[in-house]
Order: structure tokens, then C-alpha cells, then sequence
């Protein structure tokens, strides 16, 4: 192998562990919030908003490599539909929260 290519293997692989650091810390707000009974504020929406663009990015890392050698190349396109779907999941949870956010200020306002 090259040695660029080696350093984008690294690289990707350090971005990879980066984006699901970030995921477990958002995860971790969602459920300190929902501990302290804060479950439909405002910070939920965004939390999952975020873990579902950080999934996105999950995906657009890890569905295709490119490993170059002294006489050649190697390209492989792995699509792996399990982050797609849990970042629509994580889209439809931030738009189920925002929902009951709304909601939440609404019963606020009237008492």
C-alpha cells in the first residue's frame, strides 16, 4: 500500500471513531434530560437533529474506500443501510420532539 493511502485509512478511520464519540455524547444529553424529566425542551430537538447528521456522515464514510497499491488501485462502494435507517429514525424523533415541545409551551401558556 501507499503511504497515502495508509493516512487516509487512518484518517477515515479517526473521523469514523470521532462522529460516534459525538453520537454517544448527544445520546448522553437526551437521556440526562429525560432523567431530570426535561424531555420535550428545546435542547432534545437539536440532540437528535445532530446524531441524525452525524449518522448521514457515518454513512457517507463508511460506504466507500479507496486503497491504493504500487501497481494499482482498489475501489469498493459498501452501502450499509443500518446508519441510513437509524438516521431517519433520529430525524423522525427530533420531529416527534419538536412536536411535543410545541406542545409543552402551548400547556404552559394556558395554566
Amino acid at each position: 500500500m501507499t503511504t497515502t493511502s495508509v493516512y487516509m485509512i487512518y484518517l477515515k478511520s479517526i473521523c469514523v471513531i470521532i462522529i460516534m464519540f459525538l453520537i454517544t455524547r448527544e445520546f448522553q444529553n437526551i437521556v440526562g434530560s429525560v432523567k431530570h424529566f426535561n424531555t420535550f425542551k428545546k435542547d432534545n430537538v437539536i440532540s437528535f437533529s445532530r446524531i441524525g447528521k452525524y449518522l448521514l456522515l457515518f454513512f457517507l464514510l463508511t460506504s466507500y474506500s479507496v486503497i491504493e497499491f504500487q501497481e494499482g488501485k482498489n475501489t469498493e462502494t459498501h452501502i450499509s443501510f443500518i446508519p441510513l435507517f437509524f438516521a431517519l429514525l433520529a430525524f423522525i424523533m427530533a420531529e416527534i420532539f419538536k412536536e411535543g415541545n410545541i406542545l409543552m409551551e402551548e400547556n404552559e401558556l394556558t395554566v
